[in-house]
């Protein structure tokens, strides 16, 4: 047996060996934690293909049956991408253990010169399928053309290449999410509730007539993702900025987040001075008490002065996007209620401290 940290090593030391799809599963079958933490990835499963008529097909271009048998097939790992193990189980989990045939499709192989099958398309499922037992398979075989090995090679690493990377048009998170919503996935249909409280659709999924957003992945990290942040303060943060850009139909997701940011971090420095627990003069917290409608009429007036929402989100300090959006939110917009300078500038100093940033990156905003 082995541990996790063996196991991905094993794996990674593959590069550039060709492996039979046997030998990969009993690599990961030595997974010591395996048994125990992921017992449902291996649960007995009946193979789903057993007595379907395809078990019948034969492949014209090979004579072989169309499900075969895929333990002793091959991969070749100098153009395949190596097996990374976390993602593997983790498609498995997903699925409660089950393999279902309509995911797996078929396994694209190509047959050698020398008799070897060698799998271009299809690794990861034909592992799976053998991590649950179920050998035989649906596959679309295709003799090499070629007597030369490495020029079978080549055709393979090109089929892979077309296939898998080259001229395939990657799938944008909103597109991801529009399919998992009318799969009724529960964080697809949680994010489609938020996006309703919020009067914002993507790709006219919710048709609910309200405004698209750019920076999908952004808006998605803040309202069911890593940044989850309360849905009110989105909720608050797109009503402003719709009243206050009210003639257009979009909205950017750094100055949405940004605002709900500002949002929160201003309940949190308001309560910490009513608890008696704050870190900075509450004189100064005192002068950010507005009304949603009060920062709706502010931002309007900062649009008026020929600004839009873009304005407001630039500077930035890379990897702090959303953190530099609050502040820049402060700092052009909020700012011009407060006519004390003093107070203008301890806000200023809690902001950039609150927020992390530096005030390099700001310095000639700041010196306005």
């Amino acid at each position: 047996m082995a541990n996790k940290t063996t196991v991905v090593g094993q794996l990674k030391n593959l590069i550039n060996k060709t492996v039979q799809i046997k030998e990969l599963v009993k690599i990961i079958k030595s997974l010591d934690s395996l048994q125990k933490k992921n017992s449902t990835i291996l649960k007995y499963q009946i193979n789903p293909y057993d007595g379907l008529e395809m078990t019948n097909f034969i492949n014209p271009s090979t004579g072989d049956k169309l499900v075969q048998d895929v333990s002793e097939m091959w991969v070749d790992f100098s153009y395949q991408r190596y097996l990374k193990l976390q993602p593997l189980l983790d498609r498995l989990t997903m699925t409660n253990g089950e393999l279902l045939p309509a995911r797996a499709s078929v396994i694209n192989v190509r047959l050698r010169s020398d008799g070897t099958k060698v799998i271009w398309d299809g690794l990861r499922r034909a592992v799976m399928s053998g991590l649950k037992g179920i050998w035989q398979l649906p596959t679309l075989c295709f003799p090499h053309t070629s007597e030369d090995i490495l020029e079978q090679r080549a055709v393979e690493a090109k089929d892979f290449s077309a296939f898998n990377g080259r001229g395939m048009e990657s799938m944008r998170k909103e597109e991801i999410w529009k399919a998992d919503y009318i799969a009724q996935d529960p964080i697809a249909l949680e994010l489609g509730d938020v996006m309703r409280s919020c009067n914002i659709d993507v790709l006219n999924v919710l048709c609910n007539g309200g405004w698209s957003i750019g920076g999908f992945a952004v808006f998605y990290a803040y309202a069911v993702g890593n940044k989850k942040i309360e849905v009110h303060y989105l909720q608050q943060a797109s009503r402003i900025i719709q009243r206050a850009f009210n003639t257009d139909n979009s909205m950017s997701s750094y100055l949405l987040t940004g605002i709900a940011l500002y949002l929160k971090t201003v309940h949190s420095l308001q309560q910490k001075c009513v608890d008696n627990k704050s870190l900075y003069p509450c004189e100064y917290i005192d002068d950010l008490d507005h009304s949603e409608h009060d920062l709706s009429d502010l931002l309007t007036d900062y649009k008026l002065t020929e600004k839009s929402q873009g304005d407001i989100i630039s500077p930035a300090e890379t990897g702090k996007q959303e953190e530099s959006a609050a502040f820049n939110f402060f700092r052009f917009v909020v700012k011009e209620s407060i006519t004390d300078v003093k107070t203008v500038k301890g806000l200023t100093d809690i902001f950039i401290k609150e927020y992390g940033l530096s005030k390099d990156v700001f310095f000639q905003v700041l010196d306005k």
